[in-house]
């Protein structure tokens, strides 16, 4: 019998499918692979989020019980693990796999978790502040927090403060003053207030600014404030050439609501 020839029959791929095929590859892969990726990304924030709320909670405790909050987490009731070193966490700050975090106390009222990659290099940064509770990620490169599905901001109490002199030093008024994005803020506390009219009122912390013409002032008790750094507002008021106009409606450290401008000049 004679055996006939197959080669002819054999069948295979040309150039042209090969190269539709890894077109297709590529496709998929830089539609999946980013996705993959910022899932990845936010399943490794569940956890510091976690130990930043948890922070924020034993902060509000340890200033119930001394008035004040720490740096040292000694001094909190919580017991977080260093992942460097297998142990408790103490002092200020300690690390985990991902992220490195920094505990503050009064001077800032925050905590932070940052974000690095292999290099070192900062990725973005969580914090949340301990009055409010409130979580804020601020990102090191573009839409970082917004692929997280994070809120971005800045918590403004990040910012620190430093000591300034007061002319009215003599009178116990103590004087902070900070750059808060570009914007110079006064904080002065005065330890005696006495009104002729009423008599003696709770001292009074201040904190004004000043922006495109309106100078602002937020004011609080000195009960509510930590040797000047209002933690929350009881009057937020606003000044420039149309009059002056006040806060109707203050949520903690933001007005949410304003009146009218006052029509009325400032001598």
């Amino acid at each position: 019998m004679k055996k006939g020839n197959n080669k002819n029959n054999e069948k295979g791929f040309t150039l042209i499918e090969l190269l539709v095929v890894v077109l297709i590859i590529g496709i998929l892969s830089s539609i999946a692979l980013p996705s993959y990726t910022r899932a990845v990304e936010k399943s490794r924030t569940a956890n510091p989020l976690a130990n930043l709320s948890a922070i924020a909670k034993a902060q509000k405790v340890r200033k119930l019980a001394t008035y004040h909050y720490t740096n040292n987490m000694n001094n909190l009731d919580i017991s977080l693990t260093d992942e460097l070193t297998g142990e408790r966490a103490t002092g200020d700050g300690f690390n985990t796999e991902y992220f490195s975090y920094k505990v503050y106390g009064d001077d800032r009222a925050v905590a932070t978790a940052t974000r690095r990659n292999a290099s070192g290099e900062k990725q973005y940064e969580l914090s949340v502040n301990y009055d409010t509770g409130q979580l804020f990620c601020r990102p090191a490169t573009n839409k970082t927090c917004m692929d997280l599905n994070l809120a971005e901001g800045q918590d403004n109490s990040q910012v620190p403060w430093n000591n300034c002199s007061s002319s009215m030093d003599h009178m116990g008024i103590s004087c902070y003053t900070r750059d808060n994005d570009g914007v110079t803020e006064n904080a002065r506390c005065g330890y005696t207030f006495w009104d002729y009219r009423t008599g003696y009122h709770n001292p009074m912390c201040s904190i004004e600014s000043e922006q495109d013409g309106i100078t602002t002032n937020k004011g609080c008790r000195m009960s509510d404030s930590l040797d000047g750094f209002c933690q929350s507002y009881e009057y937020i008021s606003q000044y420039g050439d149309q009059g002056r106009r006040d806060c109707i409606e203050i949520n903690g450290s933001e007005c949410n609501a304003w009146g009218d401008w006052w029509i009325e000049m400032l001598e």
